[in-house]
């Protein structure tokens, strides 16, 4: 005991046991094991005190046990085998049975009514996977044939593969975060009728995933599950719906995206354009890192991203304009959503171009003058609109389903190449989706910090470009190319930068030619007319190097003909030279043949007289023994008269 007691305190100290610590901790670990073994013995004899208390017991138990033996029997089966997996092939059922045997969870909801050419999320849902060695297949079920299933992995952020727009079977192992399942569904040319969705989860094991996490779920078998569990997803899109105008890199979208609460939240992102061939590539970035990324043609979706809220130092010096330190600058999240036009798919149309330009400066101009804060271009004020059946009310089945969609659009003209995204969170206040200014916003702090370091810049650029748009020869007023209203920058009292329009001219624009020659360095002579001679030199200049081409061509030529010619004479060598090879390897060869049939025949001679010489020497010996056995036969004939006479 003294050992086992030094040992505790080693263990405790974190230092090594010696020999004789782990000498008494084995001598006390066998003799718990001989106590229990006896116990155990004493409890299977009859008779004994054991004995009595263990009968007890069981006749207690199992009246307890046999009202539910049968799911019972199958838990303990299923840990039983869980825990040993060679006792599997000890059972009957296990070249039969055991190899087809499945188990399955369903789980069902309502969508709404999708209407012609929209996209909509029928539900996503997060899972927790407790069984290490589980094999499954996720199934949805619905009307439509555009359905789609995605799972994702929370960890990585990965997808899984799918084929032929199915998930294919995989082997899922516990993580953290579990894994992500999200249906969705497109209406391209029909209207699809509000009804019921049903997700199937197809594995080899009866602990299939859970929608809450493992540690804070019991566990419990497939058994006590019910046949379908009820799914009632809140979900809410924000779509937002602009012309396509792509900047220098190709860039189109640029969406910056703010979490609103404390907590991380998942978002999906579906765009489609209206050009239906036009690749893309749309991605989300934290502070300009890619998070996640997908590439579409015409359509393409993210099934997941968890965004992570600020850090609550960030949220603080956000809020008081500025940055604590420099710690807050690196834990802080700046998401954006980005899609970037690839291959030079979606080409730009001067037309379509100047029409939208034109509406955009038109609406720049028109918040000016009513100075009424307005949501930036291509979105007006939210506004909820709850889906049809199954959106917020009654739906299909008599289920309610929470969730809307949340319009950023306005009028436009469809003719026109446009996008539109959609941004589907968790709960209305959960993100916020403005338009990405930062440049916008710096170029304006850039003009209010002139206007402020130099009063009045603003009107003597007003009065120079005024100035210049009168240069003209004929008088006449200049509007910039684009044939939008020029704009001016001005500054008020406050010394706040703000915008006025210039009127607009009557006839062609035509801006001024700038003389660029004063900037220019004469690197030669004056210049003077080309006159007949140096033509005339020039002319022969060129005959000459015409004349040099051809010369040079036609000698490439001949010497590729002549080493045409010098391969087929080298070809015709190899072929000759093979063939007498050929002959000289047939003629050694005979030689050779001939050298051993003439060994071989002398060698058979040999043999052969040797056979003949064995065979008279055995022929003469036979026929000595003949000769012996006769002689001995007349002597004993002769000696058996002799004694008949006497």
């Amino acid at each position: 005991m003294q050992h086992t007691y030094m040992l505790l305190i080693a263990v405790m100290s974190f230092r090594e046991a010696s020999c004789e610590e782990m000498l008494a901790v084995t001598k006390l670990q066998r003799a718990i094991r001989r106590h229990l073994a006896n116990k155990i013995t004493r409890c299977l004899q009859a008779g004994t005190v054991q004995h009595v208390d263990m009968m007890e017991q069981v006749s207690k138990s199992v009246v307890l046990i046999t009202p539910h033996a049968e799911r019972l029997g199958k838990l303990v089966f299923s840990t039983m085998f869980q825990l040993d997996q060679k006792l599997l092939k000890h059972f009957p059922f296990y070249e039969t049975e055991e190899k087809n045997r499945a188990f399955h969870q369903d789980y069902t909801g309502t969508y709404p009514e999708v209407p012609l050419n929209q996209w909509t999320v029928v539900f996503r849902e997060t899972f927790y996977v407790p069984d290490p060695g589980l094999v499954m297949l996720p199934r949805l079920s619905l009307p439509s044939k555009t359905s789609l299933l995605h799972v994702v992995d929370n960890d990585n952020g990965v997808e899984l593969p799918r084929l032929f727009q199915k998930v294919i079977p995989h082997y899922y192992k516990p993580n953290k975060a579990g894994y992500t399942i999200l249906g969705e569904v497109w209406s391209r040319d029909d209207v699809i009728d509000s009804g019921e969705w049903q997700l199937r989860l197809v594995g080899s094991s009866p602990h299939l995933p859970y929608r809450e996490h493992p540690r804070s779920a019991s566990a419990v078998t497939s058994d006590e599950m019910p046949t379908a569990i009820s799914i009632t997803p809140s979900l809410y899109a924000h779509e937002i719906l602009d012309y396509y105008l792509p900047g220098k890199d190709m860039c189109f979208i640029r969406y910056l995206l703010k979490v609103k609460k404390d907590e991380a939240c998942a978002v999906t992102i579906q765009l489609n354009t209206s050009k239906s061939d036009a690749f893309f590539k749309l991605q989300i970035l934290d502070r300009e890192e890619v998070l996640c990324s997908v590439k579409g043609k015409g359509h393409a979706v993210l099934p997941i991203c968890w965004l992570q809220p600020q850090p609550i130092s960030a949220a603080i010096a956000e809020e008081a304009g500025g940055v604590s330190s420099v710690h807050d600058i690196v834990q802080s999240h700046k998401y954006v959503v980005e899609a970037t036009i690839v291959w030079d798919s979606w080409p730009y149309m001067e037309s379509a171009w100047s029409y939208i330009n034109m509406l955009k400066n038109v609406e720049k101009l028109e918040d000016v003058h009513a100075g009424a804060d307005k949501p930036p271009s291509g979105r007006r004020p939210t506004k909820p609109v709850k889906g049809s059946k199954g959106a917020a009310g009654s739906g299909a089945g008599g289920r309610d389903r929470a969730g809307s969609v949340m319009h950023h659009r306005q009028q436009i003209d469809v003719s026109k190449p446009h996008w539109m995204m959609r941004v589907v969170v968790p709960s209305v206040d959960a993100v916020s989706c403005v338009k990405h200014t930062e440049k916008e916003d710096e170029l304006k702090a850039m003009l209010n910090a002139w206007e402020t370091e130099q009063p009045g810049r603003s009107k003597k650029a007003l009065e120079s470009r005024r100035k210049y748009l009168q240069e003209d020869d004929d008088g006449k007023q200049h509007d910039n190319i684009e044939g939008s209203p020029p704009a001016a920058i001005v500054s008020d009292a406050d010394n706040a930068v703000s915008f006025t329009t210039l009127p607009l001219p009557e006839g062609p624009a035509m801006v001024k030619r700038v003389d660029y020659t004063k900037y220019m360095i004469n690197a030669g002579s004056k210049p003077h007319m080309l006159q007949a001679e140096e033509w005339e030199l020039r002319r022969s200049l060129w005959q000459q190097q015409l004349t040099d081409y051809r010369q040079q061509r036609q000698m490439v030529i001949e010497r590729r003909e002549e080493d045409v010619q010098l391969r087929n004479v080298m070809k015709k060598q190899q072929i000759e030279l093979a063939e007498q090879w050929q002959v000289e390897q047939e003629q050694s060869r005979q030689k050779m043949n001939e050298a051993r049939n003439s060994i071989r025949e002398r060698f058979l001679s040999v043999q052969q007289k040797q056979k003949e010489e064995q065979a008279v020497l055995v022929a003469a010996q036979a026929s000595v023994d003949t000769a012996g056995g006769r002689e001995s036969k007349t002597n004993k004939g002769k000696s058996a008269a002799k004694g008949k006479k006497k």
